[in-house]
């Protein structure tokens, strides 16, 4: 089903705005509902700030999702079943992340519904990836469901965490997550799905509030409910195209990779440098390319600048190797490549700091 233009433009505008009402109104409430992000240790801000951001886009989807999706399911039955187990699937998202950011819950219990969150997607909606393309060069990889379904889960797992951990620097997450939905949208050969226009208006109104680019309105974070909800959300967005051939929507995984390929090359490299110094994958600390930047003297704004360049030019990368009909192998070494410089790069980077810290 496509809609036009206007229709787009209008659902977009209706998120956007929808979402800066509710992050005014939120962010008066935050102190009384516990959701104020304290500053302390490695935080770098110096005022609590309300950590609404989440709970202000989950209040758009579900609002648009009654004003907008119930003709929908009424006129396509079928739709009504998906559309219940993504709103659960959502408010279970947000309800977990929101009681973390509440009451700081425990990695454990982060893992555990994360992988609920995950399995629920994969198989209540039909979210299981089974080909992955002509990786090697040898024919599609086809994955048996015995494989698929895991694999699907694993998936989801990664790319919830690779938004989440991003969540570090003002405005990145929300940077990142709309170059993401341009180059979804950029990728395919049809009107982008009304799920991404609404993530789109929703994410632009929380960046506007998060960077404190507009006069009045309130400064506000994510908190885990809002960067996992967003990850969640892009993962959806991804998987529910790359999942189905022959139609104008498809996006063949390995540009579904260069789509999100920043949050996947952080989250793997530091997930990587952390096993290595012996700790685990999910301990906090000060090693994601925010950090590195800003180890480099950076600013904050820009910082952010400097990762959303980075995000841009290898989503424009990935778009072009699309369009000049690389084949899926090439184009997937090439993804490999820029990650092994990503970590040349970043490791180098780390041991010079280690170097200068050392000699002062």
């Amino acid at each position: 089903m496509t809609h036009d233009l206007s229709y787009l433009l209008t659902l977009g505008a209706f998120s956007t705005l929808g979402t800066l009402a509710f992050l005014t109104v939120l962010a008066r409430f935050a102190p009384a509902l516990g959701l104020l992000d304290i500053p302390g240790g490695h935080k770098q801000h110096s005022a609590p700030v309300p950590m609404v951001g989440g709970l202000a886009i989950y209040l758009t989807l579900m609002t648009v999702a009654l004003l907008w999706l119930l003709d929908v399911t009424a006129r396509h039955s079928h739709y009504s079943t998906a559309a219940m187990v993504f709103v659960v699937c959502c408010t279970f998202m947000l309800i977990t992340g929101v009681l973390d950011d509440r009451y700081n819950l425990g990695v454990l219990p982060r893992i555990v519904s994360e992988i609920l969150v995950a399995a629920f997607g994969t198989t209540l909606l039909g979210l299981s990836v089974d080909n992955l393309g002509n990786l090697l060069g040898t024919g599609d990889i086809h994955l048996t469901p015995a494989f698929a379904y895991p694999f699907s889960i694993i998936a989801f797992f990664g790319v919830i965490n690779a938004f989440n951990m991003l969540d570090g620097l003002d405005g990145q997450v929300a940077a990142l997550t709309l170059v993401s939905l341009m180059g979804l949208w950029a990728g395919t050969d049809a009107p982008p799905p009304l799920l991404t226009v609404v993530i789109f208006g929703a994410t632009l109104a929380f960046l506007l509030s998060n960077t404190a680019l507009v006069r009045g309105l309130p400064k506000t974070f994510l908190g885990d409910a809002g960067s996992k909800l967003l990850g969640f959300l892009i993962a959806v967005s991804l998987v529910s195209v790359s999942t189905e051939r022959n139609t104008p929507q498809y996006l063949a995984p390995v540009s579904a990779l260069f789509v999100i390929a920043i949050p996947l090359y952080d989250m793997v490299f530091v997930s990587l440098r952390r096993m290595a110094q012996g700790k685990t994958p999910l301990t906090a600390d000060r090693g994601h390319l925010h950090h590195l930047l800003q180890g480099f003297g950076l600013s904050p704004r820009r910082a952010l600048l400097v990762a959303f360049s980075m995000h841009v030019f290898i989503n424009l990368l990935g778009y072009a190797l699309k369009q000049a009909e690389v084949s899926h192998a090439a184009q997937f070494a090439v993804f490999l490549g820029g990650f092994a410089l990503y970590c040349i790069i970043c490791q180098r980077s780390w041991w010079h700091h280690a170097e200068n810290r050392s000699a002062r």
